[in-house]
């Protein structure tokens, strides 16, 4: 499968995750294109200009948003990683799927008001987030954010699109946790 890893880390940023989740991917057989937030030009909130043109028909106003949108019309899957701060992803991760997951790219409406799926092309999704603390991980493993985003994430994809939530904490290996998350994802 091709899948789009992306990084929601800082470049100052010392976590070994998205390096971890990349090689348990290639080693599993998938084909991965790495999208980093921060060095791609995505900030962490919409201009005004990306508020305006949300409901519009020509809703993709930046090159970012463009670029970022034709990599996830391509791809089978999407792995997000990014960090717990303050109980919450990343701001640069939601600010990304703002811009992404917008109305023609991820989910259609119909005449009639109903919301329909526009991403066929995804089979799998997961998001693996890294927490500061032990105690953030049950809290965020099974109703965090991170897990909401994941579903949502997934109900825009294939009617059989799997999606895969995992949290590493400071004390856990990266590949450890990584590989519990993506256990399925062998290409096999």
């Amino acid at each position: 499968m091709r899948i789009l890893l992306v990084d929601g880390f800082t470049e100052d940023s010392s976590s070994a995750l998205p390096d971890a989740i990349e090689r348990h991917l290639h080693a599993q057989g998938h084909d991965v294109e790495t999208l980093r937030l921060v060095s791609s030009g995505f900030d962490e909130y919409m201009s005004e200009e990306e508020r305006r043109a949300y409901h519009e028909i020509d809703n993709l106003v930046t090159e970012p948003q463009r670029r970022a949108v034709g990599l996830v019309r391509s791809v089978d899957g999407i792995v997000v990683c990014c960090p717990i701060t303050a109980g919450t992803v990343a701001p640069i991760v939601k600010g990304w799927f703002e811009r992404i997951f917008v109305p023609g790219v991820a989910f259609k409406l119909t005449e009639s008001g109903r919301i329909v799926p526009a991403l066929a092309n995804l089979r799998r999704v997961a998001m693996i987030t890294e927490c500061p603390a032990a105690g953030a991980r049950s809290i965020h493993g099974r109703d965090g954010c991170g897990r909401s985003l994941t579903r949502a994430l997934r109900m825009n994809g294939s009617l059989r699109c799997r999606a895969s939530y995992g949290s590493v904490t400071p004390s856990e290996s990266p590949d450890r946790g990584v590989a519990r998350t993506l256990r399925r994802w062998a290409t096999g």
